[in-house]
């Protein structure tokens, strides 16, 4: 499934996770990780619009999509309360590191979770991955903090404008 394909799959979907739902999900390339909707966080380019891991999958099937909305939208609604949830999940499955985005893309409600989570588990590495550039460049600088831009051939230019906006 390609990601125009997907984007008419899409439904606005505004529930919230349930209170005692894992905030983390599973996918063949990240493992554990914290993904987000592809619509609404994602600017893909032509070649990553075709090639992209999550757009085909379980992370396309119905339940998935509305787990990766019900995540992102109580991000939206309460950072920090979420981002407690991250880290008691985290600690029970004994997690080594954390993913963000190991689906989706960087929304603004998502920098204060992820810095939350960062400052209360110092010792756990955040992958944080990104193709946004005025968000990634956001992201605050910690030792356990570690920013992935990814780019591809026709995206060079984004680099570029990350390096003028860090």
């Amino acid at each position: 499934m390609s990601v125009k394909s997907l984007a008419k799959k899409h439904v606005h979907y505004s529930e919230r996770l349930d209170p005692r739902e894992d905030p983390f999900s599973t996918n063949r390339v990240t493992g554990r990780s914290l993904n987000f909707p592809i619509i609404g966080t994602c600017n893909p380019t032509k070649i990553c619009a075709v090639t992209c891991y999550f757009a085909k999958g379980p992370s396309t099937w119905t339940a998935s999509l509305k787990k990766q909305h019900r995540l992102m939208n109580s991000i939206k609604d309460d950072p920090a309360g979420v981002a407690a949830r991250i880290v008691k999940a985290a600690r029970r499955k004994k997690l080594t590191f954390i993913r963000w985005t190991g689906g989706g893309d960087l929304f603004e409600e998502l920098l204060p979770c992820i810095d939350a989570v960062a400052v209360a588990m110092p010792d756990v590495p955040q992958w944080v991955v990104s193709r946004i550039p005025r968000l990634a460049a956001q992201v605050t600088p910690r030792h356990n903090v570690y920013l992935h831009f990814s780019v591809d051939r026709s995206s060079w230019a984004r680099l570029d404008e990350f390096r003028g906006l860090a």
